[in-house]
């Protein structure tokens, strides 16, 4: 614990136990963990079991001077180190490991069905006369970009038609148009919609590059970032993965809605067996 901090800590350890032969490869226990805490601003170091059987006295010396040393560059405001260099000589060597190419399979870039814009500027009359043709291409946008919510289709649906609003009887129209296809079971007052239900089976990814508001992105993508995050750290307190989750989604700054929507999607994966919460510290389940 920070002495000038309760909320914060001097120095997190990281050890050789289960949740490390849990990682799926060396890339991902030796970088990755240790970049993600990095991210965080913690200061951290390797500990390994067989150093502290051996020699635990060392071992807690080695901490200590550690500890001497953060305090003594405190006034830096972050502090970059590699965990494993100089603590693990004689019993660890990176270049000895098989190299393994790091691998985000979940993330993805965000593909857009490119429609081009209606050349004249349209009123709502001229759009709502024209319902065969926007289904046409409420029908390429979501073929393409699903999953996306009814708040981005009614967006896409305004830009193409070069509309300088949204009317609520254009919207109805809309919501008329999407029956047909399938609303996601995660939907609330913001509706997911996918081509079919076949297509919404099993869907793991988030995407980036899109420049979606936090509140046109549908909460499965937020769930699988979040769960990305918890991870590659087994557990971590709630405020940091929400940071992490809102850095990978692409947003640099905590706002109200980003706040509220990786909470809720947070508590949408401990309700569905995914996380676990023990005093705001969050957990993966691993499922059998």
């Amino acid at each position: 614990m920070d002495p000038n901090n309760a909320n914060s800590y001097l120095l997190g350890i990281l050890c050789d136990g289960q949740n490390y032969y849990e990682t799926k490869t060396t890339r991902d226990r030796e970088i990755v963990q240790p970049t993600v805490l990095t991210m965080l601003h913690w200061n951290v170091m390797r500990i390994w079991s067989v150093d502290w059987y051996k020699n635990e006295e060392k071992v807690i010396n080695r901490i200590l001077l550690k500890l001497d040393n953060i305090k003594d560059n405190s006034v830096k405001k972050y502090r970059q180190e590699q965990p494993f260099a100089s603590n693990i000589k004689n019993t660890f060597n990176i270049s000895n490991e098989p190299i393994v190419k790091q691998v985000n399979e979940v993330e993805i870039k965000y593909e857009f069905a490119g429609i081009p814009n209606i050349c004249e500027s349209s009123d709502i009359d001229t759009v709502m006369a024209s319902s065969s043709i926007v289904s046409s291409q409420l029908q390429k946008i979501i073929s393409v970009e699903q999953p996306i919510t009814n708040t981005l289709l009614y967006k896409r649906i305004s830009q193409i038609w070069n509309l300088s609003r949204m009317t609520l009887r254009l919207q109805s129209m809309i919501d008329t148009l999407l029956k047909p296809y399938y609303r996601d079971a995660l939907s609330d007052a913001t509706i997911i919609y996918w081509e079919n239900v076949d297509k919404s089976k099993d869907y793991k990814f988030y995407r980036i590059n899109s420049n979606r508001d936090i509140m046109d992105i549908p909460i499965i993508e937020v769930m699988n970032a979040a769960r990305y995050v918890v991870s590659q750290q087994m557990s971590l307190p709630i405020e940091d993965l929400k940071r992490l989750t809102s850095q990978i989604l692409g947003f640099s700054r905590m706002g109200t809605n980003l706040n509220y929507s990786i909470y809720h999607a947070v508590n949408k994966l401990i309700s569905l067996g995914y996380f676990i919460d023990k005093d705001g510290i969050i957990s993966r389940i691993t499922k059998k």
